[in-house]
C-alpha cells in the first residue's frame, strides 16, 4: 500500500498521513519566530511521532484557546501546535480540541511504500 506522509523537514521522521490534513488555510507563529507561517489543520498524528509542551492559554483568530506546542519526537523541533480546549463562552470551535496545526515549512511530504492510509493516529 502506498501513502503520502508528512515528515519533519529537519530529521525526516514520519509525523502524519497526508490524508489526515483537513485544511491548508491555517497559520501560526512558531515560538521565537517573528513571521506568521502557513499551516495544515490536521486530524491526527502518528503514534509517538511528536511530543507536546505544557498547555497554555492564548487568543487565536477564532478566540481564546488552550494550546500546546508540538515538537518532533526525532529532533525536538517545534513543528506545530495542538488545540486543547476552546475557552470562548460560545464554544463554537470546540470540535478543534484534540486536533493539530502543523507548520508547512517544517514539513516535507513524501510518497512512502508500505504506508497504510488506515493507520490510526493520536487523538
Amino acid at each position: 500500500v502506498k501513502g503520502r506522509m508528512l515528515c519533519c523537514r529537519q530529521c525526516g521522521a514520519r509525523l502524519a498521513h497526508a490524508q489526515s490534513v483537513l485544511s491548508d488555510e491555517h497559520c501560526w507563529r512558531r515560538p521565537g519566530q517573528p513571521d506568521i507561517e502557513a499551516a495544515y489543520y490536521v486530524n491526527s498524528l502518528l503514534p509517538s511521532a511528536c511530543s507536546t509542551s505544557r498547555v497554555r492559554s492564548t487568543v487565536l483568530a477564532q478566540g481564546p484557546f488552550e494550546v500546546a506546542d508540538v515538537s518532533c519526537a526525532g529532533c525536538s523541533q517545534v513543528v506545530g501546535w495542538k488545540f486543547v480546549q476552546d475557552r470562548s463562552a460560545q464554544r463554537r470551535h470546540r470540535n478543534q480540541a484534540g486536533r493539530f496545526g502543523l507548520v508547512i515549512d517544517a514539513l516535507n511530504e513524501v510518497e512512502e511504500e508500505g504506508a497504510d492510509a488506515r493507520e490510526p493516529g493520536l487523538r
